[in-house]
């Protein structure tokens, strides 16, 4: 048969379908054969025999073809009203499904195969004995194998190219296992995969393809090689259970279904899970929820369990949910409350029988809630022991005496949990000690850290760990007055040994907290602290202060306005620690580019900024920052403009690196606030990048680099969340002064470096701004884009604004596919370029960004737009396809096959 469709013969259906230009080509040969085929002129062997050289065509494109056709022609056979078991036997049925299962390792053709092989079996013309494993079990070791590995080694890869895609196909792989290695490798590959990625889209699958296992009921055999037991399934079913939060709101009914079983096992194993799960979940409203029905549970296995063991694992969770379930402060609705309440009165009230078995497992009941958490175990003893007390004054056997005073027992033995000092409902019972000891233990305590080389590093971590407790509690207890000064001993451990950042970060919580001389001691404490570090690990303190101090909820979210000026009067002294070193310049910047407008400070604006500006030694960015911060928040912000250490900044930007910082953040500033001398001044740096002023390259360069500033975000100061003044579509008003400024710029430079600096502000302008604004001018974007990614230099200076340029085109490839589509010619050998670039030092991210790109431009362009450079777009894919990284051959390998099925009919448009 050729290509026209009223031949009534298979015997040239090889020549056609090869050339078949598309698939729609290859569907109307299937229908012509098929109709052969039901009219009997021909049969379907026949046509599988002739269609021989297609099938094992060296071309794997052509042996799609081949098995597209073939299977439309099964399928329809059998569909038709005849039905496929008249025109076929069962034996040439088999010998079809064999022959088609030998393509299932043929990556093309699979979707085909599995069409045609449902098609015969659906029909009936499959032999039972011819239905076996294409994979041995031995194979599938060997897969679980290498994901463990890739999971492993190679997760941050996973994570940033096919996360969802990667977590999807394992599932699908892992379904119906049953070998206990590859279970053991799936559970820890999964706990892996739920620690690290983001499961938020495919959670309760996760849950369920593991969920589906418990409770394990694995018995090994004799003599088992793989020496894998039931309790090793179980503890990584448990670590894989407990591995994420989002698990919650279906591990916690299920599990609790299993607990409420009549089963011991299964009530085992949902104890471990609980226990390990609890602290993962956290106390949300899925846990809360269940909070009654899970203390019933608990309850019941611990009071009527079938072993010491099983009791003593019910009691640990009952301690942990617990922990779990506790808050910090008096709160009325503690849902602590919601176990502690019921179990305190059923515990006490079988205590009133002391000599039943029950009373003795209330005690250790209530030993479990004294373990979990000091705040709780306060609460238990200010109860308990009074009423243990009494009774024991009113018993008279012994044995009951017995049971009263083991509960009491119980209860001390717990409090050895909690590294804290007893709690005090326990310590008055006992001796009525008061805060005046406890200040008086405090004191003797500093006097032997005075005392150099006394105590060994341990010990000073205890003290340092109870002296910030003390601190803490200064603000709750009695005579607490008197220990705030003690911040000082701690200066005493910041000098002598490495215990800096714990010490640091226990005053920084402070901070918000504290005022009047106490103050001046944690400032103290700190500044000291930071100068005993520098000589240990000046990097890991600047980490350690960017994530510990500009947290702006601890001074501006917790501390009133009206509150925060005795602070800020310490921290602005003339001799604050704070603001003279660069080292803690940080926390400066911190907390005062994070207080509200209204917010008084001791010093006046002009002033505060003359001592900013007046410290060269101080970080340039962050001085910046503060400034603009200061400028933003002001009602009238002409004062300070006008202020002569900043004037003189604003009217030469070019004159230092810091000069040029600061014009950038106050024109930020007022841009944002919707002044229009943030226009003027981002005109003086639109002026720099042009050459005004005749500044070196360098600092052209540099202008050029501050644009993205004006437009770009700030996680730290001048955002919504440090109370800067914001106006709607701030954005786009910088846009549209800087576009047409650059495009005249680019247009009359006298030189390339001129072009190329005003190319390097336009793609710095570009990657801040929204995509719907850029769509507005894109007529206008699109020639100066097309130049910027002609820069080789970019690529490999900037990588990221070069990955930029390159999303920014995928965006208006998606969004504006005709305006793009005009350039289309010029736009494929640059980002082939870039794409082939790795001999030229193209970095690798770039490279994919590419790939990418003309992924993205196959499937939005229209077909007309796209065919003409099809062959040299593949031809240059088969390049990348020779990539020396592996995750960009990974992507050349998909774009090149979607830019193989380029057709009027693939595109669709």
């Amino acid at each position: 048969m050729n290509s026209n469709p009223n031949g009534s013969s298979v015997a040239d259906i090889a020549d056609a379908v090869l050339q078949a230009p598309n698939h729609g080509a290859v569907h109307q040969l299937a229908e012509s054969a098929t109709a052969i085929i039901l009219a009997k002129t021909d049969s379907l062997v026949a046509c599988v025999q002739v269609l021989n050289p297609v099938l094992t065509h060296p071309d794997a494109f052509a042996r799609e073809k081949g098995v597209l056709f073939l299977s439309k022609v099964i399928e329809a056979v059998c569909a038709s009203p005849q039905g496929g078991a008249t025109l076929l036997s069962l034996n040439e049925g088999s010998l079809l499904a064999n022959f088609l299962a030998a393509h299932l390792t043929d990556q093309l053709c699979v979707p085909h195969v599995a069409l045609s092989l449902a098609a015969l079996v659906d029909a009936g013309l499959v032999n039972p004995d011819d239905l076996h494993p294409v994979f041995p079990q031995t194979t599938r070791y060997r897969f679980f194998q290498l994901f463990d590995l890739l999971t492993t080694r190679h997760l941050d890869a996973i994570r940033r190219s096919m996360e969802q895609d990667f977590i999807a196909g394992y599932l699908a792989a892992m379904d119906g296992e049953k070998d206990p290695r590859n279970l053991m490798l799936a559970f820890r590959s999964l706990r892996t995969l739920s620690l690290h990625c983001d499961l938020t889209p495919c959670a309760q699958d996760v849950f369920e393809a593991s969920f589906c296992y418990f409770p394990i009921t694995f018995k090994p055999p004799p003599n088992d090689p793989s020496g894998i037991s039931a309790q090793d399934l179980k503890s990584a079913l448990a670590a894989c259970l407990s591995a994420s939060p989002l698990f919650a709101p279906w591990a916690i009914p299920a599990i609790l279904e299993k607990l409420e079983s009549a089963n011991t096992n299964a009530k085992r194993d949902s104890l471990s899970v609980l226990h390990l799960a609890l602290p993962i979940y956290g106390a949300s409203s899925h846990l809360l929820t269940h909070v009654p029905r899970l203390w019933q549970a608990l309850k019941a296995d611990a009071f009527h369990s079938a072993d010491a063991h099983h009791e003593h694992l019910a009691l640990e969770t009952l301690s942990t949910l617990v922990r779990v379930l506790c808050v910090t402060g008096e709160s009325r609705t503690n849902p602590v409350d919601l176990v502690l309440t019921p179990a305190l009165r059923e515990c006490l009230h079988m205590l009133t029988q002391p000599e039943t078995k029950l009373a003795k497992v209330s005690a250790l009941v209530l030993g479990a809630f004294v373990r979990a958490d000091p705040d709780v175990a306060n609460s238990v003893l200010a109860t308990a022991v009074p009423f243990l007390v009494q009774r024991l004054r009113t018993e008279e056997l012994p044995a009951q005496q017995k049971t009263l005073v083991a509960a009491l027992v119980h209860m001390v033995e717990a409090l050895a949990a909690h590294p804290a000092p007893p709690p005090r409902a326990l310590v008055s019972l006992v001796n009525d000690v008061h805060a005046a000891l406890q200040m008086l233990g405090l004191q003797g305590v500093f006097h032997l850290m005075a005392v150099p080389g006394l105590l060994s590093a341990d010990e000073a971590a205890t003290y340092v760990q109870h002296f910030a407790s003390a601190i803490e509690a200064a603000d709750r207890v009695e005579g607490g007055r008197e220990l705030r000064p003690r911040p000082s001993s701690l200066v005493v451990l910041a000098d002598g040994t490495d215990l800096f950042a714990e010490i640091l970060m226990a005053l920084v919580a402070k901070v918000p907290q504290v005022g009047g001389e106490a103050l001046g001691q944690v400032l103290t404490a700190m500044d000291r602290v930071v100068h005993a570090a520098q000589a240990v690990n000046a990097e890991h303190l600047v980490r350690l202060l960017d994530a510990g101090t500009l947290q702006r909820d601890e001074m501006s979210d917790q501390v009133a306005p009206e509150a925060q000026s005795p602070i800020l009067a310490h921290i602005l002294s003339p001799t604050s620690p704070l603001s003279s070193s660069s080292l803690t310049f940080p926390i400066f910047v911190g907390i005062l580019g994070n207080l509200r407008p209204t917010t008084p400070l001791p010093l006046s604006p002009t002033d505060l900024l003359s001592s900013i500006l007046s410290n060269p030694s101080l970080p340039d960015d962050s001085v910046a920052m503060l400034v603009g911060s200061l400028v933003n928040k002001q009602r009238d912000p002409l004062p300070l403009l006008n202020h002569e250490p900043l004037a003189a900044l604003l009217n030469a930007p070019g004159a230092s690196p810091r000069a040029l910082a600061v014009t950038a953040w106050v024109a930020k500033a007022l841009v944002m606030q919707g002044n229009k001398i943030g226009g003027e001044l981002t005109g003086r740096i639109l002026g720099m990048v042009g050459g005004v002023g005749e500044a070196r390259v360098e600092a052209r360069a540099a202008a050029a680099r501050v644009v993205g500033v004006i437009v770009g975000e700030s996680n730290v100061v001048l955002c919504k969340e440090s109370f800067a003044v914001v106006k709607l579509l701030y954005k786009q008003r910088i846009f549209n002064q800087c576009l047409p400024s650059l495009t005249s710029q680019f247009h009359t430079a006298p030189d390339s470096t001129a072009k190329d600096l005003a190319l390097l502000a336009l793609a710095h302008l570009v990657q801040n701004i929204p995509q719907p604004v850029l769509l507005g001018a894109v007529n206008d974007l699109l020639p100066l884009l097309l130049t910027s990614l002609a820069q080789p230099r970019l690529a490999l200076d900037d990588p990221a604004l070069m990955v930029s340029i390159l999303d920014t085109f995928q965006g208006m490839l998606r969004d504006a596919p005709q305006a793009v589509g005009d350039h289309v010619s010029s736009l494929v050998p640059l980002v082939l370029g870039l794409a082939t670039g790795a001999d030229q030092g193209v970095p690798m991210r770039v490279r994919i960004a590419a790939v990418k790109c003309l992924q993205v431009m196959a499937s939005a362009l229209p077909f007309h737009v796209v065919f003409p450079v099809r062959h040299k777009v593949i031809a240059g894919l088969g390049k990348v396809v020779g990539d020396p990284k592996r995750l960009v051959r990974r992507e050349a390998v998909n774009c090149r096959s979607l830019w193989f099925t380029v057709s009027g009919e693939g595109n669709g448009q």
